[in-house]
């Protein structure tokens, strides 16, 4: 069945509801009202048509016009290759912002031909992302980056190759999505990262003790949200 992040009671543009983060994601990307609409009407025909069995497909049946829509509505740099995506970059063109999903399970999002790194995962537990929204909190979009950067790290030291040339790649053998091993735990996690930085930071280092302090904050929000 295709999946949208969107609450719909019919197939209608007019009833296509889309979630507050998704509408603040098209409202930072320019996106008009007229242009919402549009995408609206795309996801609605896109789920009659039950697009998700061959995303391709329905795109390539889509005017000139539809795709640039969706461009927009994305962010893509570029238009729109349909002979360059795979089937989850071009399901997840047919997504609202802010949900589209790991269908490999890779730890990466493709959305168009471009493939995208974040955290928590896609694929992480409801609790993970619960803890992570309210750890978060007040934290502007533009610095969120600076909070997922070790655990960044953590996924790129997983998948150095051993003779140090550079990284495994996904689909490439060797490569690690360490998010789905099993036994994984987001606290775990947590908990190294911050031993890992009292060894190696000057603890009287501005830099280090806000990173501890949000890192401490994050741990105490997955604990409460009962996440392992």
């Amino acid at each position: 069945m295709f999946a949208t992040a969107i609450s719909v009671s019919q197939p209608s543009s007019s009833t296509i509801l889309f979630s507050s983060r998704s509408a603040d994601l098209m409202n930072r990307r320019g996106v008009s009202e007229t242009e919402r609409e549009e995408f609206a009407a795309i996801l609605a025909r896109a789920a009659t048509g039950n697009a998700g069995n061959n995303p391709k497909a329905f795109l390539n049946s889509l005017s000139s016009n539809d795709r640039e829509i969706l461009r927009k509505v994305h962010c893509l740099a570029d238009p729109i290759s349909i002979n360059m995506l795979d089937f989850e970059g071009a399901y997840n063109l047919l997504t609202a912002p802010g949900e589209a999903q790991d269908l490999d399970n890779d730890g990466l999002l493709s959305i168009g031909a471009g493939k995208m790194w974040q955290y928590p995962p896609p694929n992480a537990p409801a609790a993970v992302k619960q803890a992570w929204e309210e750890a978060t909190a007040g934290i502007p979009e533009s610095e969120k980056w600076l909070a997922m950067a070790p655990f960044m790290a953590a996924s790129a030291s997983a998948n150095i190759k051993p003779d140090l040339s550079g990284f495994y790649e996904p689909g490439e053998a060797g490569y690690r999505n360490i998010y789905a091993e099993p036994n994984f735990s987001y606290t775990r996690q947590v908990r190294d990262i911050l031993s890992m930085m009292d060894r190696f930071k000057g603890q009287h280092d501005a830099h280090y003790q806000k990173n501890k302090e949000f890192l401490l904050s994050f741990l105490k929000e997955l604990t409460v949200n009962h996440a392992v």
